[in-house]
């Protein structure tokens, strides 16, 4: 679609480790995962970090809050605040689970 970024999308990828293979290929397995190898699975697990309390508290609800926004149809229990800090919540759940793997193999 715009191949002057071939290139740089092609270097983040070759850079990008998906946290969530350790966990699938149980290089690091806990039977409290159930199973399972998702973040809402295994981030309670390993951290104290938390979803409970949040407007937007999974990926489904923050994809189709992200389309109603779009749309202009955003619930009015919903704000855009809402969803960043669903997304703050996710990448600090995924800072956790990482340091958390640091420590374990340091």
């Amino acid at each position: 679609m715009y191949p002057e970024y071939k290139k740089f999308f092609e270097q983040i990828n070759s850079n990008t480790f998906d946290l969530m293979d350790v966990f699938r290929n149980l290089d690091y397995f806990d039977p409290a995962f159930d199973g399972s190898c998702s973040i809402k699975k295994v981030l309670p697990v390993l951290s104290d970090i938390s979803y409970d309390d949040m407007t937007v508290s999974n990926g489904s609800e923050a994809s189709d809050y992200l389309y109603q926004l779009i749309q202009n149809k955003l619930p009015i229990q919903v704000s855009t605040q809402d969803l960043l800090d669903y997304c703050k919540q996710d990448t600090r759940a995924m800072v956790e689970i990482y340091n958390f793997l640091k420590r374990k193999v340091s």
